[in-house]
C-alpha cells in the first residue's frame, strides 16, 4: 500500500499553488489524506508528511475558504478557484472531512503549529456541518444508504463528528467541546 501511495503522489496531475496533486476532487485526495498521516506515523518517512500537507493546505487555505467553510463534493478547479459548491456526507463525500481531521491529529501531536493554524478552519467546517444537519438529512433521504457501503461511510462520518465534540479539540465559539478536550489540547 505504501509503494502504491507513493507512485500516485509522486505522479500528480492536478497543478495547484500548493504544489501537484494526485486530483481534482475531494474524496480521492480525502482517501489519500486519510492514509498518509497513517504511512508516515507507520514508516517515518517525511515524503508521506510532506503530501498529506500538501493536500491539506490546499484544502485549508483554498478549498475551503472558497467554498463557504467546506470541502466541496466533487472537482475543485484550482487554477481558478471554484467548484461546485456541494457537500454531501454519505457514501464518496466525507473522504476530506476524515482526512483533514487525520491530518489535525497527526499535526497535534507532533506539536506544530500547522495544528492550530488549521484549528479554526475545521471548527468552522465543523460548525458548517452541524449548522446544516447534512448528516441527518442525508441519512433519512439518500436510497444509497440501502447498501453496506453506504452505511459505513454515514457512520464513518457520524463518527469523526461525535469524537470531534467529545474530545473538544476543534473547541468553537458555540460552546462544544468538553473539560477533557480542553485538558488534552492545553487549553
Amino acid at each position: 500500500m505504501a509503494d502504491m501511495v507513493a507512485a500516485a503522489m509522486e505522479r500528480g496531475r492536478v497543478a495547484s499553488r500548493f504544489g501537484k496533486l494526485s486530483a481534482a476532487d475531494s474524496e480521492l485526495n480525502g482517501d489519500y489524506l486519510k492514509a498518509l498521516p497513517r504511512l508516515y506515523l507507520l514508516t517515518g518517512d517525511a515524503r508521506y508528511l510532506a503530501w498529506g500537507r500538501r493536500i491539506a493546505d490546499a484544502y485549508i487555505e483554498a478549498v475551503l475558504p472558497g467554498n463557504f467553510g467546506l470541502p466541496r463534493m466533487v472537482l475543485w478547479d484550482f487554477a481558478s478557484h471554484s467548484g461546485d459548491r456541494k457537500l454531501k456526507l454519505r457514501d464518496h463525500g466525507n473522504e476530506m472531512v476524515v482526512g483533514l481531521v487525520t491530518q489535525f491529529a497527526l499535526e497535534h501531536q507532533l506539536g506544530t503549529a500547522r495544528a492550530a493554524k488549521m484549528r479554526p478552519v475545521l471548527a468552522r467546517m465543523f460548525d458548517r456541518v452541524w449548522a446544516s444537519g447534512n448528516a441527518l438529512k442525508n441519512a433519512r433521504k439518500d436510497p444509497k444508504l440501502g447498501s453496506f457501503d453506504g452505511y459505513a461511510d454515514a457512520i464513518e462520518s457520524a463518527i469523526y463528528l461525535v469524537n470531534r465534540e467529545l474530545m473538544g479539540l476543534l473547541k468553537t465559539g458555540t460552546g462544544r467541546g468538553t473539560s477533557t478536550g480542553r485538558r488534552c489540547c492545553g487549553r
